[in-house]
């Protein structure tokens, strides 16, 4: 992956919903990502095959992710990540204070 992999996480765990997520519904689940950013992720999900894109000819344009068989696999280990992260983000947050102060 390239250098948006550190956000490739979130919208991952987001896509599972059915029906599927639009790229409006993701960026509005997902705090300070820029829309670029979130197209460039899905787009480097979708190129290695975790999220599949339906384009609907409509106006305005439709546009829907779905996380494939292979990006199911990683929903539960990322859904715990997740929640380690939630569990610790105080921990997290003190000791970035206690270097930073360094």
């Amino acid at each position: 992956m390239n250098s948006h992999t550190s956000t490739t996480f979130p919208p991952t765990t987001r896509i599972r919903s059915i029906p599927a997520p639009s790229i409006g519904d993701l960026k509005a689940q997902l705090d300070g990502i820029s829309g670029k950013v979130l197209t460039e992720t899905l787009r480097d999900l979708e190129r290695d095959g975790l999220v599949t894109r339906h384009v609907y000819a409509e106006v305005p344009p439709r546009v829907e992710y779905e996380l494939t068989e292979l990006g199911f696999t990683l929903y539960e280990p990322l859904l715990a990540l997740c929640r380690w992260a939630e569990e610790h983000i105080a921990e997290v947050l003190i000791n970035r204070q206690a270097y930073d102060a360094r």
